[in-house]
């Protein structure tokens, strides 16, 4: 997906994986908490130390916010 923001193109990759794979596809060092993926009040991704991610989001249920459709659909809009 590419869109823009600012009259600037961004690139936005969405990525359905197991912590394991995310862990190994993408070598970062984040450590679930109860099995979900640690995130803040923005979606974005925390590491095992509690340092963000950068330009990591994590929405829907591997999050363990709320599992339900639409409240991921509003978490990819915050």
């Amino acid at each position: 997906i590419t869109p823009a923001k600012d009259g600037k193109p961004v690139s936005i990759e969405l990525i359905d994986a197991k912590t394991k794979e995310l862990k190994d596809t993408l070598e970062i060092n984040v450590e679930t908490q109860r099995g979900f993926i640690p995130v803040t009040e923005r979606m974005q991704v925390l590491d095992k130390d509690g340092n963000l991610v950068p330009n990591l989001y994590c929405i829907g249920d591997a999050n363990g916010k709320m599992m339900l459709a639409h409240a991921a659909s509003a978490q990819g809009i915050s």
